[in-house]
């Protein structure tokens, strides 16, 4: 039987997942106003503190519909080629939660998390699957903690905003 003080059940998960969401939230919110500021928007920028539901706002970098890829690829745009963001790495993580199949086949067993591509001619390539486990999760909790910490310092952002 597996080691269950690796895995982990109820809680554990909960926190796990919402510290890897949070940290997904952040990067990407860094990465718009990184982009933002490269556009020369940001003295345009309105804060959502001062808006409502329901106001109309401008398109910008921090607004528009852009998924993390489509921000990755224009951040690193601006970036020297040995300064890019790895984002196969980074929107992998995210599409497995996004698009992953989540289950465990007894209460005892480990969650597993497998995603497939689209279909082709009636079938399915298994793309990814990982094995839920508490190492797993503080690995790609850390990765994209530390990506935003680097991408917040080098270009002078707080978390503050």
């Amino acid at each position: 039987m597996a080691d269950t003080k690796e895995y982990f059940y109820k809680n554990e998960y909960i926190v796990l997942l919402g510290k890897l969401k949070s940290n997904l939230i952040s990067l990407e919110t860094i990465l718009r106003f990184c982009i933002l500021k490269k556009e020369g928007d940001e003295k345009n920028f309105i804060s959502p503190f001062k808006t409502e539901i329901g106001d109309i706002i401008k398109i910008d970098a921090f607004t528009n519909y852009d998924d993390l890829g489509k921000l990755i690829d224009k951040y690193n745009d601006y970036q020297l080629e040995n300064e890019k963001i790895d984002k196969d790495k980074i929107v992998s993580i995210r599409d497995l939660f996004a698009h992953g199949r989540a289950f465990s086949s007894t209460e005892e067993s480990p969650l597993v998390i497998v995603k497939y591509s689209k279909p082709n001619n009636g079938f399915v390539k298994m793309t990814h699957k990982e094995v839920l486990g508490v190492k797993w999760f503080n690995d790609a909790i850390m990765t994209i903690h530390d990506l935003a910490e680097k991408i917040a310092k080098k270009n002078k952002l707080t978390r503050n905003f």
